[in-house]
């Protein structure tokens, strides 16, 4: 049976008279849901209305400031209020939340940063104050796709949609009650995924930092260099002019907290098989790892898009040593880059490696996964470039990777470095935390 809405006479006075349209002006109508405005006040602030010193540089945000996949706030400029332009009317302050009012299908919207006192708005954003609610509830509320599809509907103009400030100030939220239990876990959520997306690390920037952190001595402010500029004498130049080879000849005497050794003298190289032998791991097939497999972002090699090859019979004994075993490491010949370097988990013991991979295994000094972090640093990268061979295809001698110097602190404090790392990695998951907020966001609208 189809169903039938009945539309008041004065609701046809919208421009717009799709069904999306006046179905959704029904909808929005609903003596059931809150008015935004008993949350937040528009545009509270306004350029004119406030002083400014002439000398300083305010932080400027324009639409295009907003990421709309992350909902936070990018590449903000900085003018002074002698240059600001005629549509920067309108001020923000630490916790308004800015909600572009071009395309707001987009789904364009953030929470100001306490980073400053003041922030310059344009009027194609509403700045919107919370009142009675934390910003970080507010926020999650206006990102339910609902809500922003809702706003889309109400915005007008077919070249370039824009949602009118009246508009907004009469609209209400898809919602008649608003739990403030969650503002704990607004802020928790909110906290970490600003966190996420702000800092944005891989895991070897993570390392870096750690490393940074935990194992390299403190520089006085004097011996601190710019790392953006570095002045070679012309009589040191030679032969070689990349500038990657002289800034880490430059970096290359880091000044650690432990003693270093060369890793030669920790690790051992396997002489590994590379075809497809059955064993006591594979009999039909067997996965094979190869340069492209490896990656600069995790520890472990992933297993779930490894080539697999037809295992065939053994001629002779081979020990099983011979075949990768769990935590070996694994490190690439061709390309320069060492921070691919990853180690071998337990559902890939008894696979192969192609001739292009160099396959180590630590002593008793060096932890597997110590070693393998510290290689996507950019202390071991630096060395490497010194050392790398080939003009159309860069490769990475065994010689070159024996004589990088490590920092060996205790096994203890490997263990701690490596599970700080790690830990900042979990917290910092992307997907993990993008799965919590949105259940968290869907969860929040209801009627």
């Amino acid at each position: 049976m189809v169903k039938n809405n009945i539309l008041p006479y004065n609701t046809l006075s919208n421009r717009e008279w799709t069904v999306d349209s006046l179905n959704f002006t029904l909808k929005v109508n609903d003596t059931n849901r809150i008015p935004l405005a008993e949350y937040a006040s528009i545009n509270k602030l306004k350029v004119s209305k406030l002083t400014f010193n002439e000398d300083r540089e305010y932080p400027y945000i324009e639409v295009k400031a907003i990421n709309p996949e992350t909902k936070m706030l990018e590449d903000v400029e900085y003018i002074k209020p002698n240059e600001f332009p005629t549509r920067a009317k309108l001020v923000a302050t630490k916790g308004d939340i800015l909600l572009s009012k071009v395309r707001p299908d987009r789904g364009a919207i953030a929470i100001v940063p306490d980073k400053y006192d003041k922030y310059i708005v344009t009027n194609a954003i509403a700045v919107l104050t919370p009142k009675n609610i934390s910003p970080e509830l507010l926020y999650f509320i206006i990102s339910h796709p609902t809500v922003i599809e809702e706003l889309g509907l109400m915005a007008s103009g077919s070249a370039i949609p824009n949602l009118s400030l009246k508009k907004l100030k009469d609209y209400k939220l898809p919602l008649n009650s608003i739990d403030n239990d969650k503002e704990n876990q607004a802020k928790e959520l909110y906290e970490k995924w600003s966190k996420r997306n702000i800092k944005n690390k891989t895991l070897g920037e993570i390392t870096d930092t750690i490393f940074n952190e935990e194992m390299v001595k403190a520089h006085s402010p004097e011996d601190r260099k710019d790392d953006n500029y570095l002045t070679i004498p012309y009589n040191k130049l030679g032969n070689r002019l990349d500038t990657k080879y002289y800034f880490s000849l430059n970096n290359k005497n880091t000044q650690w907290k432990v003693p270093t050794q060369k890793l030669g003298d920790l690790v051992a190289f396997k002489n590994t098989i590379n075809e497809p032998i059955k064993n006591q791991y594979f009999t039909e097939t067997i996965p094979y790892i190869r340069t492209q497999d490896l990656e600069e972002d995790t520890l472990f090699i992933k297993d779930n898009h490894l080539e697999k090859l037809k295992c065939k019979e053994a001629t002779d004994t081979i020990a099983k040593e011979r075949f990768l075993q769990h935590k070996d490491i694994v490190i690439p010949r061709h390309g320069g880059n060492i921070r691919k370097t990853n180690m071998i988990p337990k559902t890939l013991e008894g696979a192969i490696v192609n001739q292009h991979l160099f396959t180590i295994q630590t002593k008793e000094k060096l932890l597997p996964e110590y070693l393998t972090l510290y290689l996507k640093t950019k202390y071991a990268q630096q060395q490497i470039n010194l050392k790398l061979t080939g003009t159309v295809q860069t490769i990475i001698k065994m010689d070159s990777i024996k004589n990088i110097d490590i920092p060996v602190p205790s096994l203890e404090k490997q263990r701690e470095i490596v599970d700080k790392i790690l830990k900042i990695k979990e917290e910092l998951s992307l997907e993990n935390i993008k799965d919590k907020v949105d259940r968290f966001v869907m969860d929040l609208c209801h009627l």
